[in-house]
């Protein structure tokens, strides 16, 4: 009891001693801690699916070499300089575009954006980089400070990624972790940083550019063959339709309906005519055969009949009939005025054969010749028989001058059927090219589909991070997973305490 007593009096004694100096080290520390700012921890989580993940190229068989190595790329594609480059510039964008300076907005915290935008306003060239913001778009802003950063050690943008800010610099950035959880498809992303709304979004951002980045890299020759396949067929298909265009142009000019049909009918048709054609020479050359033997047998006063003026005249307006007569029956007639022209002729060739025979009579004086035979059965026999012969005649000249025209049409569709061949087989290799890169393409818009399904994931906020703002310092576990291949979402789940 004693002891605590002298205790007492010790520290009463020395009262203003103890109260001096406890109040001389809390300033030295205020002082020299006053910069200082709390430590925040965001963790995440990415599921990639490299493994057990499915797609419509995926292999039964899984190579875990493969998919270490795919691993790898990916861990190696989100610590990339590129990639933490476009993190950077979007982040600061961000910033200021969805900022405020007096309270916390989509995970922004004010002094976040305060820091920036003070930081950014004092600096030499900070009104013309303001003017490079535009509130309305972040993609149009991170554009113009694409364009805007040089590798110069003046240029702002340029100093704000590769010197040592202590929120958008590589050295800053460089820190955040990434690895593989043991041998499964998830990655394991933590970063720590003083301010709760940069190290919330510089996660946040790195999730959507690792995506772009990963597609631009994997993905970026199949978008190129895309767009090849794409201009390849705008230009067979144009092709394609100028070669059938061209083709229906020749037909309407040759008047061809239907090629092969109408050469088949031009064989039948050529057949048919070649046989009358044997057919009306033999008539003919019988004929004039029998006309021969039949003048043999003639004497003078049957020969003077056959000079006779009117006799002559007769026969030769028998032979233009007869001609008539077998052109019109070598052609198909269809009207009745045809039917009823041709009874015409016919009854006028009779009637001519009749004055005929008249005329023989009143000129023959004996009705027998010499060799015991009848002058007017001789005269009547040659009479019918030089009207065979004319019909012949006209018959053989119809079927020669049909198949004049055949062989004219023979000279006509021999060059018209190879042109349209060539025509037809230059039309079938287009289609069949076109129908291969039709293929091609939608092969690669399959596998474009499938890869792009592995890429695209939403993100969700489900924490609002005005808490941490009141906080001297906290711990943020962020966990967010990115499903695989078919349907990819990422979900930052946020929780806050105090350290």
């Amino acid at each position: 009891m004693n002891y605590i007593i002298s205790i007492i009096r010790a520290l009463f004694r020395h009262r203003w001693l103890i109260l001096l100096g406890t109040t001389f080290f809390t300033l030295l520390v205020i002082y020299y801690t006053r910069h200082m700012q709390g430590g925040y921890d965001v963790k995440a989580t990415l599921y990639t699916g490299v493994a057990s993940g499915y797609n419509l190229e995926s292999d039964k068989r899984t190579d875990w070499a493969t998919v270490q190595n795919s691993m790898d790329n990916l861990i190696s594609i989100m610590q990339a300089e590129s990639t933490l480059k476009r993190v950077c510039l979007r982040l600061f964008a961000r910033i200021l575009i969805q900022g405020n300076p007096d309270k916390e907005n989509n995970g922004i915290t004010a002094s976040s954006y305060n820091y920036t935008y003070n930081h950014l306003k004092n600096s030499p060239n900070g009104a013309e980089i303001l003017k490079l913001i535009d509130k309305s778009s972040e993609d149009k802003t991170v554009a113009n400070l694409e364009k805007y950063m040089r590798p110069h050690r003046d240029n702002y943008i340029y100093g704000l990624f590769y010197y040592n800010h202590p929120f958008y610099s590589y050295n800053a950035l460089k820190n955040i972790k990434v690895q593989r959880r043991l041998t499964s498809d998830l990655l394991d992303i933590s970063y720590s940083s003083g301010d709760p709304g940069i190290v919330y979004n510089t996660v946040s951002i790195l999730m959507d550019e690792f995506v772009e980045e990963y597609r631009r890299i994997r993905y970026g020759e199949t978008d190129k063959v895309i767009k090849y396949f794409e201009e390849e067929l705008k230009r067979i298909g144009k092709k394609l339709n100028l070669e059938e265009e061209d083709l229906t142009k020749y037909n309407v000019e040759k008047r061809i309906i239907n090629y092969i049909d109408e050469t088949k009918e031009i064989a039948a048709i050529s057949k048919e005519y070649e046989l009358r054609e044997q057919d009306a020479l033999f008539a003919f050359n019988s004929s004039k055969s029998m006309l021969e033997e039949l003048e043999k047998h003639m004497d003078s006063n049957a020969k003077q009949v056959l000079k006779n003026m009117e006799f002559v005249d007769k026969l030769r307006e028998a032979s233009s009939i007869t001609g008539r007569i077998s052109e019109a029956e070598a052609m198909t007639v269809s009207s009745k005025t045809d039917d009823q022209t041709l009874i015409n002729e016919k009854k006028r060739l009779s009637e001519i054969k009749q004055e005929l025979n008249d005329l023989t009579s009143s000129y023959i004086g004996h009705k027998y010749t010499k060799e015991g035979a009848s002058r007017t059965n001789i005269i009547d026999q040659w009479l019918e028989q030089t009207l065979l012969y004319e019909k012949a005649k006209a018959e053989l000249q119809i079927v020669q001058n049909a198949r004049s025209e055949l062989n004219d049409r023979y000279v006509f569709f021999a060059p018209v059927g190879t042109t349209i061949k060539q025509k037809e087989r230059m039309i079938n290799f287009t289609e069949r090219n076109y129908l291969t890169v039709l293929q091609s393409y939608n092969e690669a818009l399959l596998r474009r589909k499938s890869r792009n399904d592995f890429c695209h994931f939403e993100s969700t906020q489900r924490a609002d991070l005005s808490d941490f703002v009141q906080l001297n310092q906290s711990e943020t576990d962020c966990y967010s997973c990115l499903c695989s291949q078919f349907s990819h979402h990422s979900r930052f789940v946020v929780t806050s305490r105090n350290a």
